[in-house]
């Protein structure tokens, strides 16, 4: 009896750790732009770190394994040491990653929207220009709300800032609830010597929004972690 009860108390103790190690379980995330070479994925992550991708299932799950695609992660190292180790991704959002709009048309602008959003925040990292916002929406919208930067003049002020318009349109889809959006867009082929970015865009009421991007001088934000299976609001 008293050899059951020792071999019991053991195997207690031994669940006990197995659920401290799994407690203990590291995940990081991150914000990174997705890479190939010789048919696998990789991700040059925004510290200047590249690691390559164990499985590249839930990429391909998003349709985000294209090279250039901007993507926030969370993830693990398949090797506990993690020098030279691949990743296991253990959750993805996909940011909308798409080029500047460039002076457009009446027309154009006209289906660019002023609908209203939220710029939460804005900075440089990774060659592009990252924004965070909030959007009303739908858990079901019909068609997906279209997110554009726009430059409309391509000399920056006499301050060497460009001015930028981030515009929405929401394509009538119902506003039910708030959501969080990511997007990203490419700084190659801007102005030698710019001194940064002043974003407008349109807020609630008619009222207008601005935020400064000083290149250089700026905090990138962490990104928030996407929950598992968790299905980014439907953005273009």
């Amino acid at each position: 009896m008293n050899s059951l009860k020792a071999a019991a108390r053991l195997l207690c103790l031994g669940l006990m750790l197995i659920s401290c190690e799994e407690q203990t379980e590291s995940y990081y995330v991150g914000m990174g732009t997705v890479e190939t070479a010789d048919n696998r994925c990789a991700i040059a992550f925004d510290n200047d770190r590249t690691l390559s991708v164990a499985d590249d299932a839930l990429l391909r799950l998003y349709d985000a394994d294209k090279p250039g695609q901007r993507v926030i992660t969370t993830f693990q190292y398949a090797d506990e040491s993690r020098e030279g180790s691949p990743i296991l991704l253990h959750s993805l959002y996909k940011v909308l990653t798409k080029p500047f709009f460039h002076t457009p048309t009446e027309q154009e602008s006209d289906s660019l929207g002023h609908d209203p959003l939220r710029l939460t925040a804005a900075w440089t990292a990774g060659n592009h220009l990252n924004v965070r916002f909030k959007l009303l929406t739908a858990p079901y919208a019909g068609k997906p709300h279209l997110i554009n930067m726009v430059l409309p003049e391509e000399t920056p002020d006499s301050e060497g800032y460009l001015q930028l318009e981030l515009r929405h349109n929401d394509q009538g889809n119902p506003a039910a609830a708030i959501a969080t959006g990511y997007a990203s867009f490419p700084t190659d082929g801007l102005p030698e010597g710019l001194k940064g970015f002043r974003i407008t865009y349109d807020k609630e009421h008619g009222e207008k929004g601005q935020l400064t991007v000083t290149l250089g001088a700026e905090t990138e934000p962490a990104p928030e972690a996407p929950r598992h299976g968790e299905k980014p609001s439907a953005i273009e």
